[in-house]
């Protein structure tokens, strides 16, 4: 689920990009209703809306972006700063990099939920092989990942789109991905 959430949030590649990643997650989501109205929420903000100029108007400019997605600009002020640099060393040294053709700086929300991702999925595997350390500290990075990049900062990104944007399918998407990482957001946040 976080790697579907992950793909949604990142700049749209093609039309359809994101009617196709809702239509994959709402499959997926039918057990958990919370995160199946979020879902469905976000579908239906879609009606006439240009997805890659919502997208660019929230996110990336070219006027100063409503709520940029990236862990810098809210732990150190500016984009790309030290935030975003020990977050790619800290995927560097986990043997992973961002994909090549992802030009935007590694602390973008899609990149750390797809390391977290990453992270979970390494535990369940280590889960299904029977080895239960393995899995105690995979889920221990994970968590450890979760306090120190998207629980410091998702709530502020959530709060930005709440206020600018409360009709954006991104405010559901980044309330869905809140969700599915278990970042505790306050009331009122969206």
């Amino acid at each position: 689920m976080l790697e579907l959430l992950a793909v949604s949030l990142r700049p749209p590649e093609r039309p359809g990009h994101l009617e196709a990643c809702l239509s994959e997650i709402g499959k997926r989501v039918e057990a958990d209703p919370g995160l199946r109205v979020l879902v469905d929420e976000a579908a239906g903000r879609m009606a006439g809306l240009s997805v890659e100029r919502e997208y660019h108007r929230l996110f990336l400019g070219p006027r100063r972006p409503l709520a940029p997605p990236f862990e810098s600009v809210y732990a150190d002020g500016v984009a790309f700063g030290p935030s975003a640099v020990r977050l790619l060393a800290e995927l560097r040294e986990a043997g992973l990099e961002p994909s090549p053709g992802f030009r935007l700086p590694p602390d973008h929300v899609a990149v750390e939920l797809e390391y977290l991702a990453h992270l979970v999925r390494r535990a369940e595997d280590a889960a299904a092989s029977g080895d239960r350390d393995a899995e105690a500290e995979w889920r221990s990075r994970a968590r450890g990942f979760s306090d120190g990049h998207l629980n410091r900062w998702l709530p502020q990104l959530l709060r930005r789109l709440a206020s600018a944007a409360p009709g954006s399918p991104y405010e559901s998407l980044v309330r869905a991905a809140a969700k599915a990482a278990d970042v505790p957001v306050a009331e009122g946040s969206g």
